[in-house]
């Protein structure tokens, strides 16, 4: 009998788990092993080697380390060894490797090149910046309060005066090059202030709460108060108590505001995507964080001053590293960002240079039930952990494979909820009522109109615009949508590298009811403007209902707004050609479902849906390219079986530009015949059209990573299409 893929992927992680581990704990990677394979279901086993391997691989990895640094002297804990006596350079160790499986993670999920080279880049200015702060710090020209004073200020004024997006303000531009401060110095603080307080860095940590107050920063402010939690209960000083009273404030008013930013590719939710991706691609995303904690490992026998900054190191960075799985917060190394890379290298500086023995003797009992920790096999797991003594001491292996458990649990967990027809996770949505959208750091966002201008309103019943998160999971991240729009913009990005001229103007679906701003929006401009394009995103106005007829079908209204908006942005950017360094004959239109059936209503318009209100409304509203994903709406019925005649209300014009069309054979929500009748009809008109259609990807697929190639080979071949037709 043939076993499935999942079954094969459980017996070979439990195979591995098995040949890595020393004699130590060998018989706990044989024990899954056995309970693994007395499971039944495939899937049940795949996921239980998978949180096995994620529990165990830590201790494997920190008993080797042991293994490697040799043996202490019996009865005394001698310090740490020569290996791992320098946290610095544990720390650089660590970064190398996690860095390394950030690069593997990123060119297996497809990541553009400048992500890679703006990882290594900051990579190399980290360390840089860690040899200079060391150098400086051994001349006694860094003095610790002051250095967590001016640091927190750096934070502060970025909240004050720095780069915002979507009401927060968190980042600090510098050419092309946004920082997130916060993310930079704050962990480097904290460490500082677990090494000295003073009231100088006293006042800097209630200043860092202030700032990530103002900003708001959820994941720092939580950060900031786990880190000062454990630096008050080990110093028992009363600046430490005071400046953690404030940090449980700051982060008490940053979750209660609602997190509006968008996700950004590569960048948020790297963990939810590493599990959609699959095992491989999970076991680099954990364990290049895991790796990261490496040099707390000084924590086995240090001294308690110096016990306390590798404890406040540990948390701030458990913290850091658990804020993606809970929302849109950078994943460090393994997804794209150098505020964490540089931040983590400047962390390092404020450790210890090497760590110091402690004097503290090992009582008679405790030796026994080490060696037999490492060397009486027989015993069982279980047996050798009631028989291990309740000492207070920290084990730095159970911590790691808690938070490796936590990382799981949290990746996992979207799982549990019954999936939709393409097995994509159903969450619950959220609204956030009177918010309106607004673009990450990158984006203009323009008015469409003039404001004297008296616009056809959408039907809102007079709601002020409002945002939210859709369902279900895609690339298993959640997606974000506007409604209530009344005043339409479009979001302009200018492009990366040498301008090639050409122009795309994105049309986000949401079935006219909602614009989904980040999964067919944001996303697509983050991809093509890498090619050298200016993208531009239409919020157009939403909802606008589609009344149906006998046969269930939507028919569109007289007057559909959406048109209008796109035309109009047409418009505006061939008459701003010139100041956006576009090649007015090089603007073309890529829509997604519902835009996608814009984008045809927009390339096959002879007419102006709309009388004339400026200047601006005399250059050509029809489009260059045409590019459609998964589109509906173009046939009569909601089952057209066999027929592929377009519905009545679509016109097809022999002056449409050449168009591309991509779907998936197994669209539940758009047939696959509303591509293909389209695509035919175009063709009949003699009008250059391409269409490529995959077995696999169902709807909604985007750029988002997923089992079926479809995502992923879609974008190479518009790009190929784009070259060929001489666009790009």
């Amino acid at each position: 009998m043939k076993r499935s893929f999942q079954r094969a992927s459980a017996e070979w992680i439990c195979d591995l788990l098995i040949g890595m581990s020393p004699q130590s704990i060998a018989q706990w990677a044989q024990g899954l092993r056995r309970e693994m394979t007395e499971l039944r279901d495939d899937r049940e086993a795949f996921q239980f080697a998978l949180s096995g391997m994620f529990g165990l691989l830590p201790r494997i990895l920190v008993e080797r380390l042991r293994i490697l640094a040799g043996p202490r002297p019996a009865g005394l804990h001698a310090g740490p060894t020569p290996l791992l006596s320098s946290p610095r350079k544990t720390g650089v160790l660590c970064a190398l490797v996690s860095g390394a499986l950030g690069v593997v993670y990123l060119v297996s999920a497809g990541a553009p090149l400048h992500y890679l080279v703006g990882n290594l880049t900051a990579l190399v200015i980290g360390l840089a910046a860690l040899a200079l702060v060391r150098r400086l710090g051994a001349q006694g020209i860094i003095l610790p309060g002051a250095a967590v004073f001016l640091m927190a200020t750096l934070v502060l004024l970025t909240a004050l005066f720095g780069k915002s997006a979507e009401g927060v303000a968190r980042w600090v531009a510098f050419g092309p090059v946004t920082f997130q401060t916060s993310l930079l110095v704050m962990p480097a603080a904290l460490v500082l202030f677990a090494r000295q307080q003073s009231r100088l860095s006293s006042l800097g940590m209630g200043i860092l709460a202030l700032a990530v107050a103002i900003q708001p920063d959820p994941a720092m402010a939580c950060a900031l108060v786990i880190g000062l939690t454990l630096i008050a209960l080990r110093q028992h000083d009363r600046r430490a108590g005071i400046a953690l009273g404030f940090a449980c404030i700051a982060a008490l008013l940053t979750l209660a505001k609602p997190d509006t930013l968008p996700s950004v590719p590569f960048v948020d939710g790297v963990y939810a995507d590493a599990f959609a991706k699959g095992p491989f691609a999970a076991f680099l995303a954990i364990v290049g964080m895991l790796v990261l904690l490496g040099p707390a490992i000084g924590l086995l026998s240090v001294k308690d001053r110096e016990r306390t900054a590798l404890l406040a190191f540990l948390a701030v960075w458990s913290a850091v590293l658990l804020a993606p799985a809970a929302g849109n917060f950078p994943t460090p190394f393994v997804g794209y960002g150098a505020s964490a890379i540089i931040g983590y290298l400047l962390c390092l500086a404020a450790l210890p240079e090497r760590l110091s023995a402690s004097p503290t003797v090992t009582s008679p009992e405790t030796m026994i039930n080490e060696q037999t920790d490492s060397s009486d096999s027989s015993m069982s797991p279980a047996d050798r952990a009631a028989d291990r003594p309740r000492s207070g001491g920290l084990r730095l292996p159970q911590l790691l494979s808690a938070v490796g458990f936590a990382m799981f649990g949290m990746g996992q967990a979207a799982g549990q909820a019954p999936p939709d027809e393409c097995g994509r996770t159903v969450v619950e949505k959220v609204e956030v009522p009177n918010t309106v959208w607004q673009p990450g750091p990158g984006g203009e966002q323009v008015s469409l109109w003039p404001d004297d201008v008296e616009l056809r309103l959408p039907e809102y019943d007079g709601n002020p615009e409002m945002t939210g998160t859709g369902s279900p999971l895609i690339g298993g991240r959640t997606w974000s949508w506007a409604t209530y729009i009344s005043r339409p913009t479009m979001t302009i990005y200018a492009p990366k590298g040498e301008n090639t001229g050409a122009a795309m103007l994105v049309l986000p679906g949401g079935g006219y009811a909602a614009v989904a701003m980040d999964l067919e929006g944001t996303e697509i401009c983050e991809w093509i403007t890498q090619y050298g394009a200016t993208c531009i995103i239409l919020k157009y106005r939403a909802p606008q209902l589609w009344r149906r007829n006998e046969n269930g079908v939507g028919v569109p209204p007289d007057d559909l707004l959406a048109l209008d908006d796109a035309q109009r942005a047409m418009s505006l950017l061939r008459e701003g050609a010139s100041a956006l360094g576009i090649d007015p004959q090089k603007i073309g239109v890529i829509g997604f479902s519902a835009g996608a059936h814009l984008a045809a209503a927009l390339s096959n318009a002879d007419d102006r849906a709309y009388n004339p209100v400026d200047a601006a409304d005399t250059q050509p509203t029809r489009p260059d390219f045409s590019i459609l994903l998964y589109p509906g709406r173009f046939l009569p019925q909601r089952n057209p079986g066999t027929d592929l005649n377009l519905a009545p209300w679509i016109e097809i014009s022999a002056m449409a530009p050449p168009t591309l069309l991509f779907h998936a054979m197994n669209d539940p929500t758009n047939n696959v015949r509303n591509s293909i009748a389209y695509g035919l009809a175009l063709d009949d008109a003699g009008v250059s059209v391409d269409m490529r259609f995959f077995a696999g990807g169902c709807h909604a697929f985007g750029l988002r990573p997923a089992a079926d190639p479809i995502s992923t080979d879609w974008p190479r071949q518009a790009v190929q299409w784009l070259g060929h037709i001489g666009i790009l």
